[in-house]
C-alpha cells in the first residue's frame, strides 16, 4: 500500500502549499441513517452482489448497481473498492472513515468506467476518494472530504479526492474542509473536468503532469507543475498567507476570467512558457510574478490593491512576453510594472497609474517596446529605466506623476533614464505626451517644438514630444459569481445597463433613493434599460462564472458631483467615485457631503465573501477601508445634499 500512496512530487506540491489545516469547517457526517458494513472489494462486472453490499440496480444506464448508506471504517482496508468495472454503478450517501491507520482509502475506482460517486463523507482517511489507473467517464459530485491527510518522511500527503492515471472524469460541487493533505489532486491526467468545488485556502488544487483538463469555478488555491494546455477560468483563488496560483515548467495554459489572491503572491509563473493569462483580478504582495518564463501573453488583467509592491514582474530572463491591457494601481509603495534582467518584451496599452512609487521600471533590460501606455499621478517618476539598452519608449502618456503640474518644473520631471541608447521616440517620428509639456507647436503638426529632457545620466530626450494625449484610458473590472456593486470609474462615454458588454442574463439594477425601489435590466430583454452614470453605484448579478467588463472613456478633470436626495428621516444610497484615486478612505465621505454629520454609514459589499464591511461614523477609525475606482458603495444619509469631490 505505501508503494501506491509514494507521492514522487512532494517537493513541488510544497512549493505551492504550505502544510496548513485551515479551510471550511463542514460537518464530517451528512444527515442519512447509516448502516454498519465491513469493507467492500468488488473486482470485475460480476462482483456486483448484494452479499458484496450492492443494495439495488441491474448494472444498466437506467437502472445503475447502487450502493448506499453504509457507515465503513476503513481502518483494515479501503472502505468501497471496485476495479476492472464497466457496468453502470452508483455509490451514494456513505460514510467511510478512519482509513489512516493502514493508509487506505475511502473510496478507490481503479480501471473503472460509469462510475457515479455522490454524496458521501469520507473523513480520516489517506485518501477521501481515489480514481486510479484507466478510470474513465466516472463523475464524483456533492461529496464531503475532511482530515484526509498523512505525514510520511516529514512530508503532508494524501488528498481528498486523488486522480492519477485516470481521463475523462467529472469532479463537480465537491466540499472540502479542513485537514486534506490536498482537496483535488490530479497525477498524469487528462480531459478530466473539475468545476464548482470549494477547497481550501492553502492547499486546494494541484495538477501534476497532467494536460488538456478544465479547472473552472472552483474556490481555493490552485498549483500546475509540469502541466500543459489545461483551462483555468472563473475561478476564486485565494491563497491564503502565501500564494493563490503558481506554474511550474507548465507551458500553453490558458488563465482567465478568475479571481486571484495570496498573501505573499497572488499567482507565479516559474520556466513556464506560452501560458495565455487574461481577463484577471489580482491581488498578492506580488499579484503577479514571471521566473525564468518567456512567450507568455499577459492582457487585460486588473490589480488595485493597496498593499501590493508590484502588480506584475518579469524577472530572471523572462523573455519575448507581452503584457497588453493591464490595469495596475498599487497605493502603497507600488510599482505598475517591474522588468528585471528581461529583454525583448512588449508592453502596449497598459494602465500604470496612481501607484505609490513608479509606473514602470525597467532594470538591467533591453530591447523592449512600450507603446500606447497610461502612466497618471504616480508618486515617483512614470518611468524608470536603470541599466537597460535600446528600450524603445513611444506614443505613451504621462500625466501628474513625480509631482508634475500642467506647469513645466526642473524638479518634477516625469520619467528616468540611466540606461544606454534607450530611444523615446517611435520610428515615425512621434515621441510621448507629457502633460507638463504641451507647447510651442509653432507648425500645429502635433509636436512640441522642444524636445523634452529626461532625468538620470543618459542624459535622455523626447524629440518629437506630443501636444495631446494618444491613449484614451481604458478600466477592466472582473465580477464574482453573485451580486456585485460596481461604479464607472471614467466618464464621457454614455454607457447603458444593455451595452456594459455582460451575459445574456445577467442582471443590473439601479436603486431609487426617493421611492425605496430597484429598477432591474435583465441582459438580452430589451425592457427597463437606463444610463450607467458616473458617480452612481450599480448592482450586477452574475449567475455562473465571472465576467469581465472593459470600460472606456476619459479620466476625469473637473471637480465631481451629484445630488442626493433622501426620504424624510434618511434612507440609502448608491455612490461611486470617477478617476483612479486610491488615496480615499471611507472616512473622508463625510466631508465630501454638503450636509455636515449627514453621512453615518458607509458599506462595502465583498462577492467571494457574501458579506458587507461597515464604516460608521461614530466609530471612524474601525473598518476605514480604502474606496476602490470601479467599486460601488451604499452610504446612509440622514439628510439630503450634495455630494462633491476632487478626482
Amino acid at each position: 500500500m505505501l508503494g501506491i500512496l509514494a507521492n514522487t512530487s512532494s517537493d513541488r506540491i510544497d512549493a505551492v502549499f504550505r502544510d496548513g489545516q485551515t479551510g471550511i469547517d463542514v460537518s464530517p457526517v451528512r444527515a442519512f441513517a447509516f448502516t454498519p458494513h465491513v469493507p467492500i472489494f468488488i473486482n470485475g462486472n460480476g462482483g456486483f452482489t448484494n452479499a458484496s453490499g450492492v443494495v439495488s440496480g441491474s448494472g444498466e444506464e437506467s437502472d445503475p448497481y447502487i450502493i448506499e448508506r453504509w457507515d465503513i471504517n476503513a481502518s483494515a482496508a479501503s472502505g468501497i473498492d471496485i476495479r476492472n468495472a464497466s457496468v453502470h454503478f452508483v455509490i451514494r450517501a456513505c460514510y467511510i472513515h478512519d482509513g489512516l491507520s493502514n493508509l487506505t482509502f475511502g473510496i478507490y475506482l481503479l480501471n473503472c468506467t460509469n462510475g457515479m460517486v455522490h454524496t458521501n463523507t469520507c473523513s480520516r482517511n489517506a485518501e477521501g476518494i481515489r480514481l486510479g489507473q484507466s478510470s474513465r467517464s466516472n463523475n464524483v459530485v456533492n461529496n464531503t472530504c475532511t482530515n484526509n491527510r498523512y505525514v510520511l518522511g516529514g512530508v503532508v500527503r494524501g488528498a481528498g479526492i486523488y486522480v492519477t492515471s485516470a481521463k475523462d472524469n467529472t469532479i463537480i460541487d465537491n466540499v472540502f474542509g479542513s485537514g486534506n493533505g490536498i482537496c483535488i489532486f490530479l497525477v498524469a491526467s487528462s480531459g478530466n473536468k473539475v468545476v464548482t468545488n470549494t477547497c481550501d485556502r492553502e492547499r486546494g488544487i494541484f495538477l501534476d503532469s497532467s494536460n488538456n483538463n478544465t479547472v473552472t469555478d472552483n474556490i481555493g488555491s490552485l498549483g500546475l507543475s509540469s502541466s500543459s494546455n489545461n483551462t483555468i477560468s472563473g475561478n476564486d483563488i485565494r491563497g491564503g498567507w502565501k500564494r493563490g496560483m503558481n506554474l511550474y515548467v507548465s507551458n500553453g495554459n490558458l488563465i482567465e476570467n478568475n479571481l486571484i489572491n495570496g498573501g505573499l503572491e497572488g499567482l507565479r509563473l516559474d520556466a513556464s512558457n506560452g501560458n495565455t493569462i487574461r481577463n484577471n483580478d489580482l491581488d498578492g504582495g506580488l499579484p503577479l510574478w514571471l521566473e525564468r518564463s518567456s512567450g507568455n501573453t499577459i492582457s487585460d488583467n486588473h490589480c488595485i490593491s493597496d498593499y501590493s509592491s508590484v502588480g506584475i514582474v518579469l524577472s530572471v530572463s523572462s523573455e519575448n512576453n507581452n503584457l497588453d491591457g493591464n490595469v495596475l494601481t498599487l497605493t502603497t509603495d507600488g510599482v505598475g510594472i517591474l522588468v528585471m534582467d528581461s529583454d525583448n518584451t512588449s508592453i502596449i496599452n497598459n494602465n500604470c497609474s496612481y501607484n505609490g512609487y513608479i509606473g514602470v521600471y525597467l532594470s538591467n533590460s533591453s530591447d523592449n517596446v512600450l507603446i500606447s501606455n497610461t502612466m497618471c499621478f504616480n508618486s515617483y517618476y512614470g518611468m524608470y529605466i536603470e541599466m537597460g539598452s535600446r528600450n524603445l519608449i513611444s506614443n505613451n502618456t504621462f500625466i501628474g506623476n513625480n509631482g508634475a503640474t500642467g506647469t513645466y518644473n526642473a524638479s518634477h520631471i516625469q520619467a528616468f533614464d540611466t540606461g544606454t541608447g534607450n530611444w523615446w521616440n517611435g520610428t515615425d517620428e512621434r515621441g510621448n505626451y507629457w502633460s507638463d509639456w504641451t507647447k510651442p507647436d509653432s507648425d500645429m503638426n502635433g509636436i512640441v517644438d522642444v524636445p523634452y529632457s529626461l532625468d538620470g545620466s543618459a542624459a535622455a530626450k523626447d524629440f518629437y514630444p506630443l501636444t495631446n494625449p494618444v491613449t484614451k484610458p481604458i478600466y477592466t473590472m472582473v465580477l464574482g459569481r453573485g451580486w456585485n456593486v460596481i461604479s464607472l470609474p471614467l466618464v464621457e462615454h454614455g454607457y447603458l445597463a444593455s451595452t456594459l458588454g455582460l451575459n445574456p442574463g445577467d442582471m443590473v439594477s439601479r436603486w431609487n433613493s426617493t421611492t425605496r425601489s430597484y429598477q432591474t435590466h435583465i441582459v438580452g430583454i430589451p425592457v427597463n434599460d437606463f444610463p450607467v452614470n458616473p458617480n452612481t453605484g450599480y448592482w450586477i448579478n452574475v449567475p455562473n462564472g465571472t465576467r469581465t467588463l472593459t470600460l472606456y472613456g476619459s479620466l476625469p478633470t473637473i471637480t465631481q458631483s451629484r445630488t442626493i436626495t433622501v426620504p424624510r428621516g434618511g434612507g440609502w444610497e448608491l455612490i461611486g467615485f470617477t478617476g483612479f484615486n486610491t488615496t480615499r478612505h471611507a472616512s473622508d465621505i463625510p466631508a465630501m457631503y454638503s450636509s455636515p454629520g449627514s453621512i453615518t454609514i458607509v458599506s462595502y459589499w465583498n462577492t467571494s465573501k457574501k458579506a458587507y464591511t461597515n464604516w460608521l461614523s461614530i466609530i471612524p477609525t474601525v473598518n476605514d477601508f480604502v474606496l476602490v475606482p470601479g467599486q460601488g458603495y451604499e452610504i446612509f444619509c440622514t439628510a439630503s445634499g450634495l455630494l462633491s469631490y476632487e478626482p
